[in-house]
């Protein structure tokens, strides 16, 4: 098999070596694609052990495991439907997992992993994203241990996107927050403000009117002026906005 990234975001994100990234901005960049590439760049080490979550169960059903089915299999893998995992003859597991409620979280208290990836990650709340952290390492030092995160505006864990990821400040229209692209190491968690404790990095993506999808701006625009201008962020200066695009503020 032979894939390409797509654009700048995919191939940031996969290049990155920092341990938490966040990538994020407007829809249609291929972000969930993504997570499902970086999470297996190192499916040939047998100590590979990669999870991947969704808010809902269906949620992965309907997307996420049918195209993980299309890159995995002419990669070597099977797929185990009981354990909704994909494994190789020489012990890599990828699998998937779903986050509904904080509750859910006490269901991975044993393993660990060593690549931990959340889709529409801003539907997660602080509770189920920091206990997921606590489960990521390997005893293999040759592994990138990493946790990838993706998502659009909105949600529950907004804020802590906000704060962890851009220093609480809107990037269209505020200064003094952190910058897009950098890597940070004093990030802190939204609640009690302790420190992470990892390199941090927020990656953004904007949506191409020359890329795969170059009618998808006319779908986005029916969702209303505000919250089509989250889709359709495009970064632009502090001077050229008149009001705040707002990609993960608003």
């Amino acid at each position: 098999m032979i894939w390409e990234a797509k654009g700048a975001m995919q191939k940031a994100v996969l290049e990155s070596v920092a341990t938490m990234v966040c990538a994020g901005g407007s829809a249609g960049t291929y972000k969930s694609e993504t997570l499902l590439v970086d999470a297996v760049q190192e499916y040939q080490k047998p100590n590979f052990h990669g999870i991947l979550f969704r808010e809902s169960f269906p949620e992965l059903s309907r997307g996420l495991i049918p195209r993980a089915h299309a890159i995995y299999s002419q990669m070597g893998a099977t797929y185990n439907a009981q354990e909704h995992s994909f494994h190789w003859p020489w012990g890599a597991v990828t699998r998937f997992g779903y986050l509904g409620r904080d509750e859910d979280v006490h269901q991975h208290q044993g393993p660990r992993y060593s690549w931990i990836g959340i889709d529409e990650s801003t539907h997660m709340t602080e509770p189920r994203i920091r206990y997921i952290l606590s489960r990521l390492g390997s005893t293999d030092p040759s592994l990138h241990i990493r946790m990838r995160l993706a998502t659009n505006p909105g949600g529950p864990g907004h804020a802590l996107h906000l704060h962890l990821f851009l220093g609480n400040r809107c990037p269209h229209c505020e200064i003094g927050g952190k910058e897009a692209g950098r890597i940070y190491k004093d990030a802190t968690w939204l609640s009690d403000k302790l420190p992470i404790g990892l390199t941090t990095q927020y990656i953004f993506g904007k949506w191409d009117p020359n890329g795969l999808l170059p009618n998808y701006d006319k779908q986005l625009r029916t969702q209303g002026q505000g919250f089509a201008k989250q889709l359709l962020d495009v970064w632009r200066s502090r001077q050229q906005y008149t009001e705040c695009g707002g990609h993960l503020r608003h």
